[in-house]
């Protein structure tokens, strides 16, 4: 079984709000990994600082929101930012 296909198979056996909470701790520990704080990200992606907190929080994030954090970690092939982070760790699962 490929990587793709359990990381499938797990993600259908969690409700919304837990893929949502673990994506935000993904995204958390991305941030820790590039030595950012909360407020340096939101201030990257634009974002109030919180608003980002919330979504650490509760991983609830308007899409283009969340679009734009992941953006600015690198994660986001459509970036503009031209922000270029280091591959993360955290997204590698």
């Amino acid at each position: 079984m490929g990587k793709e296909h359990s990381t499938a198979i797990m993600l259908a056996l969690k409700t919304e709000l837990e893929v949502a909470q673990e994506l935000a701790a993904r995204v958390r520990t991305a941030r820790l990994q590039l030595g950012w704080s909360q407020d340096e990200l939101a201030r990257r992606a634009g974002l109030r600082p919180a608003t980002y907190r919330l979504f650490e929080q509760t991983g609830r994030i308007a899409l283009l929101r969340l679009l734009r954090v992941l953006s600015v970690l690198g994660r986001f092939a459509g970036r503009r930012s031209g922000v270029r982070a280091q591959r993360c760790a955290a997204f590698a699962r």
